[in-house]
């Protein structure tokens, strides 16, 4: 059976202020503060199975977020993927008003 990957969360001085602010201020999405916790969690050498118990989400989710933050960088890891899909109008803005 091949061996798991595991991405190792290793997170610099400034990273890790930046995600403690967004923690305690809590004034940002629920979403963003549990990737924030995730991460800094995952970077106290945390394991996924007690990431994943102590803050309530899947292990999926934590080995996601782990990935997203190896491979993309901080900013990827806490935002949401902007959609690149085009939506096309149905009506226009006259029609829509009358």
């Amino acid at each position: 059976m091949p061996r798991k990957k595991t991405y190792k969360v290793d997170l610099s001085q400034s990273e890790r202020t930046h995600l403690e602010n967004i923690v305690s201020t809590g004034v940002a999405r629920a979403r963003k503060l549990t990737r924030a916790r995730i991460l800094l969690k995952a970077d106290e050498d945390w394991t996924d199975d007690a990431i994943s118990q102590a803050l309530d989400v899947g292990m999926a989710t934590v080995g996601r977020i782990r990935r997203k933050y190896a491979d993309d960088g901080l900013g990827n890891a806490l935002n949401r993927k902007v959609s690149s899909r085009q939506y096309d109008y149905k009506i226009d803005g006259k029609t829509e008003a009358h």
